[in-house]
């Protein structure tokens, strides 16, 4: 093989592992921010750091009164 050909399989390889993680890091994101709306108490921020997030699901907030969500600003924190 040479090494044009070796730099691009790798490159391959790399992105495919990149996107692997990322949407191991999106589920974690999903899960961790809906147990924090069930815990959330009456008055609560759930604050929600820089980033775009894709959610897969919907997030509830059954039965849950005056929970304040913040992101880090509009242009850093992105929700899908």
């Amino acid at each position: 093989m040479n090494r044009s050909l070796i730099a691009q399989v790798l490159s391959t390889f790399i992105l495919s592992i990149s996107c692997i993680l990322s949407s191991f890091g999106q589920a974690a994101f999903e899960k961790d921010l809906q147990r924090k709306l069930i815990m959330a108490e009456e008055g609560e921020t759930i604050e929600i750091p820089a980033g775009t997030f894709q959610c897969s699901k919907t997030l509830s907030l059954d039965g849950k009164k005056k929970i304040r969500i913040k992101g880090a600003g509009m242009d850093k924190t992105q929700l899908s």
